[in-house]
């Protein structure tokens, strides 16, 4: 089952792939085109 995390907000690529938590506790994920992170 493929999960559909979203899109980049920097570039707008879909290569989106979890990145381990934030200091707070919040599920981070990584950008493989343009190496952004983000939190929800």
């Amino acid at each position: 089952m493929i999960k559909n995390i979203g899109f980049c907000t920097k570039c707008g690529s879909e290569n989106i792939v979890k990145n381990g938590h934030n200091v707070s506790g919040q599920q981070q994920y990584l950008c493989k085109d343009c190496k952004a992170r983000r939190s929800p």
